[in-house]
């Protein structure tokens, strides 16, 4: 049986394995990333890239390339609720409206994007092709065993039979809902699984009269008579606007539903409410939603990233983004533990971290699978009713008098509640870790008034590093983001505090541990032009805000002074695992 050796082998290849191995290649590491399959997903699944994980592919030089294979900005503007696409509408949301409560506003350099999983994953397999990294099709994980000197993955090449041992200090399992190497390592997932089952077909249909005078990313089809929660179903665009995924329920308890050709064209062009329109289907499938967040992220020298240790349902479209942002937590430990620079402890922050963020999905996405059978409940819509009795109710949201406007009002109410699901936010942007790998200085931080829905940037131990517009001393305007996305640890200071670049340097020559540093201010790297930094940073001029590979914050001292050489050092000692 062949043998190969690495450091850290990555076991699958979907977004959060992806990710894994390009920020493993970036800081060096020895890796080598696997999937069972061919080539990257065949059809759209996740879609909605929200700004935090737009920010990772930004500081890998990727945003533009996403960008260019994403919706135009314009094309999602909107989720929009209608009886059918030809038919009335109920209502529209703006999709993180820029005004109002919720909204990304400025708290990211970098807008959502609207991207099929199927457009996006071959981004990230040929850039870490094109970078040198280690990426093998058709190889398929059988079995993953460890003990306290490394992992041993037994793995079957697909395309010729061999079997094949892999070596690896680490493993990273990435392998989806299905993980074969969570089930080896015995993790133990609490939360229901099989809710809720649903069937998604991919087609191809011309429906740009319907949609492209009120363009969006959703389209959610309620008619009067049907049982379930998401309305008779959603329309997701994947090609603007003649490409769909289109989601139904089914009740497991009545059957497996007809996936028959015809069968599907007639449901598809009932919801639409053309009866002639052109659909093509490219593929249809069943599905289960789960509710489900394992207890533990890793077990020895084994740790699990995505869908291996969280599985949800699609309300929030968090997914992809908790499942890149979970690799972008862990490669840069596993570099550092690599490399001798920190001890293995600091592996142990990264369960720490993640899974209550894990867990916190989970309940967001739940909470938001209850709210929504709001707007058709508010129509009047009721679980066991006819289509003529539903018809009756949806007649009165137009009707004048005392009944018609107890309609328009519930209406209004229910709208309200689904910017919890599509301009959440506080939600996608204000997750910070209060312990792991983060050094208390006694700074805390402080919610939004609503923090699932409004996010408050602010500059903590734990927290993402908020976004503020920079000059630099070419004159080209960058975010405070953009100077701490290389990968490695960085330190901003202002006016005063250039003596944080020795205390830096020797802090490098005692743990092998590079800081970069910038000061921003008058006369420094980065101007604060806009005046927007100076309110945010926590700390005065000369402070130092130390900053993680991840982005978020470590550590921060409020001014420079004579102890500044040894408050960095403690505070590098304690995020290392190592004596000051």
């Amino acid at each position: 049986m062949e043998t190969i050796r690495t450091g850290v082998l990555v076991v699958g290849a979907g977004p959060a394995g992806l990710a894994a191995g390009l920020l493993l290649q970036r800081q060096g590491c020895d890796a080598l990333t696997i999937t069972r399959y061919g080539w990257t997903a065949h059809t759209p699944r996740a879609h909605h890239i929200n700004p935090r994980a737009m920010e990772l592919l930004r500081g890998l030089g990727l945003e533009q390339a996403v960008r260019r294979r994403a919706f135009p900005q314009g094309a999602v503007r909107n989720v929009v609720w209608c009886v059918s696409l030809a038919g009335r509408e109920i209502g529209r949301l703006e999709h993180y409206h820029s005004s109002g409560p919720g909204g990304y506003h400025d708290s990211s350099p970098c807008d959502p994007a609207n991207i099929a999983q199927h457009n996006l994953e071959p981004i990230l397999a040929e850039e870490l092709l094109r970078r040198g990294g280690k990426l093998l099709f058709n190889m398929d994980c059988l079995s993953v065993e460890q003990d306290e000197g490394g992992v041993r993955a037994t793995v079957r090449n697909r395309a010729t039979g061999e079997t094949v041992r892999i070596e690896a200090d680490y493993l990273v399992g990435a392998d989806g809902a299905n993980s074969l190497v969570a089930r080896d390592i015995g993790l133990e997932l609490d939360g229901p699984a099989g809710w809720g089952a649903a069937i998604n077909v991919w087609i191809r249909a011309d429906l740009s009269r319907y949609v492209a005078h009120r363009p969006g990313a959703l389209f959610w089809t309620n008619q009067p008579g049907s049982p379930f929660w998401i309305g008779s179903g959603v329309f997701v665009a994947v090609e603007p606007w003649d490409q769909w995924m289109v989601t139904f329920m089914y009740d497991p308890a009545t059957g497996e539903p007809d996936l028959d050709h015809d069968v599907l064209v007639d449901r598809i062009r009932h919801i639409v409410g053309d009866p002639d329109i052109a659909v093509e289907i490219l593929h249809a499938g069943t599905w289960l939603m789960n509710a489900q967040v394992a207890r533990s992220y890793s077990r020895g020298r084994v740790f699990c990233v995505g869908d291996a240790v969280h599985r949800h349902s699609p309300a929030n479209g968090l997914g992809a983004n908790t499942s890149m942002l979970d690799a972008y937590n862990l490669a840069w430990k596993l570099d550092l533990v690599q490399r001798g620079v920190a001890d293995p402890a600091l592996l142990e922050t990264y369960g720490v971290e993640r899974q209550p963020i894990g867990a916190a999905v989970i309940a967001r996405s739940m909470k938001s699978v209850g709210e929504f059978p709001a707007v058709a409940a508010a129509l009047g819509y009721a679980p066991g009713q006819t289509v003529a009795e539903g018809q009756a109710c949806l007649d009165l949201l137009s009707a004048p008098g005392e009944a018609g406007e107890q309609v328009r009002a519930r209406v209004a109410e229910a709208f309200s509640l689904q910017a919890y699901q599509f301009s959440a936010a506080g939600f996608e942007l204000g997750y910070h870790y209060p312990e792991g790998a983060v050094v208390d200085c006694g700074v805390a931080y402080r919610p939004s008034a609503d923090p699932d829905l409004i996010h408050r940037p602010q500059v903590c131990p734990g927290a993402v590093l908020p976004h503020a517009r920079l000059v630099g001393r070419d004159g080209v305007e960058r975010s405070t983001l953009d100077i701490v996305s290389d990968g490695g640890f960085h330190l901003l200071t202002g006016p005063g505090g250039e003596g944080w670049r020795d205390v830096c340097r020797a802090v490098a020559d005692r743990f092998g541990l590079d800081i970069g540093v910038s000061l921003i201010g008058p006369g420094g790297d980065h101007e604060d032009s806009y005046q927007a930094w100076r309110g945010l940073r926590e700390t005065g001029d000369s402070g130092a805000i130390l900053v993680r590979p991840d982005t978020h914050v470590a550590w921060m001292a409020p001014a420079f002074s004579t102890e500044a050489g040894e408050e960095l050092t403690r505070g590098v000692a304690a995020l290392l695992g190592r004596s000051s």
